[in-house]
C-alpha cells in the first residue's frame, strides 16, 4: 500500500483540504524510528511503573513521553507554541 493510499484512508468521506492531505501523506511516508530522547523517556517511565499492570505502564509511558519530549514544528503546520507556552494559530495559507 502506498503513502497516497494510506493518506486517503478515513479522509475520503470527510471534507479535507489539500494541505491536510499533503501533511498526512508526508507524515505516513516518513520512516518510523525512535529517537534516543524518546527511548530514554520510555525506559524511564517503565522503570518508574515496573510494578503496575502492563496496560497502565503503556498508558503512563505515552503520557510521560507526550509531556516531556521536544516537539518539532514544520513550516506548513499552523499551530505553534509561543514563548509563554500557549498556542496561537498562524494565518492559513491561501
Amino acid at each position: 500500500m502506498s503513502a497516497d493510499d494510506i493518506a486517503g484512508m478515513f479522509t475520503d468521506e470527510l471534507t479535507c483540504t489539500e494541505r491536510f492531505r499533503q501533511l498526512k501523506k508526508e507524515m505516513i511516508s516518513e520512516p518510523r524510528y525512535m529517537s534516543a530522547e524518546q527511548a530514554l523517556l520510555v525506559a524511564e517511565s517503565y522503570w518508574q511503573h515496573a510494578d503496575e499492570p502492563w496496560i497502565l505502564q503503556r498508558a503512563k509511558v505515552f503520557a510521560h513521553v507526550a509531556k516531556h519530549i521536544r516537539i518539532k514544528i514544520d513550516p506548513a503546520e499552523i499551530i505553534e507554541r509561543t514563548e509563554y507556552g500557549a498556542q496561537e494559530f498562524k494565518s492559513m495559507p491561501g
